[in-house]
């Protein structure tokens, strides 16, 4: 996988497994394809570059899905783990204190990885 600076969005399913939605950055928000956050209670991946008062495109499900991880905390996953998202960090962790479940990990990734392969599900 690509190292963090190298992050793009990587769908590694058929576009008919996933969902979208449209959503606004306010002012002074902005977005790099392949970020993660959470617009009102969903949480998906930026699909290109955004800036400030802009419309942008979520994915907030798919069967295999590349997302950003905190690393260097000692955050390893092991596939069929619960992933959380962190919305401090904008990555997805193993820990689930104070975080959202957003899916499932399909793939190993040591703690200095920067990205895992998850199934991005929505639970609400």
């Amino acid at each position: 996988m690509n190292g963090e600076e190298g992050l793009k969005l990587q769908l590694l399913c058929a576009l008919k497994h996933i969902r979208t939605l449209k959503a606004r950055t306010d002012d002074g928000e902005s977005y790099k394809t392949g970020d993660m956050t959470r617009v009102a209670n969903t949480i998906g991946i930026v699909v290109e570059d955004v800036g400030p008062n802009e419309d942008f495109v979520l994915v907030y499900m798919a069967k295999k899905i590349v997302a950003p991880k905190i690393s260097g905390s000692g955050t390893n996953f092991v596939p069929g783990e619960n992933v959380y998202y962190d919305s401090q960090a904008h990555k997805v962790t193993t820990s689930s204190s104070g975080n959202v479940l957003c899916g499932k990990a399909l793939e190993s990734a040591s703690d200095s990885a920067s990205e895992v392969l998850i199934e991005l599900i929505v639970f609400a």
